[in-house]
């Protein structure tokens, strides 16, 4: 019957690719985000600018809890062909993320322009040590593997 081939090829058509080819490059590191998962975030400043994209520190609405998010363009990763690099960061900012000197990588995921990773360790000693100076708390973050 009619009805039965268009609920076939409608079904197919679901699961024939599930991401994009650009989704998949980044895969599996960055998982693909089917919420908005920036929606559960508040931006409370930009830290700082890198090759990619830039780095805020950001409050998770959900968790009440601060840390730094890098939000990375796909578009720059792929025209300097750095796909593996923000790759391995990841991976070792996971595996190594225990190391005072690593930042360590609490949630990671893609958007359909944009990479995610979000680091819980770059605000450690401002936090715990208030008086420490600027040139002091730069140097300290400066240490910090990104």
């Amino acid at each position: 019957s009619k009805e039965s081939t268009r609920t076939l090829s409608s079904e197919l058509s679901r699961t024939a690719w599930p991401v994009s080819q650009t989704e998949s490059y980044f895969l599996p590191e960055f998982p693909v985000a089917h919420t908005q998962q920036d929606n559960k975030f508040e931006s409370i400043a930009e830290i700082s600018r890198g090759a990619f994209g830039k780095v805020y520190k950001v409050n998770h609405l959900g968790k009440n809890e601060t840390f730094a998010l890098k939000v990375l363009s796909k578009h720059k990763i792929l025209t300097e062909n750095s796909v593996k690099q923000v790759k391995e960061e990841v991976q070792i900012q996971k595996i190594c993320g225990h190391h005072p000197f690593i930042v360590n990588c609490v949630l990671n995921w893609q958007s359909r322009k944009q990479l995610f990773i979000g680091n819980d360790q770059s605000f450690f000693f401002l936090n715990l040590k208030p008086g420490v100076s600027s040139g002091k708390s730069s140097f300290m973050e400066s240490t910090f593997l990104w």
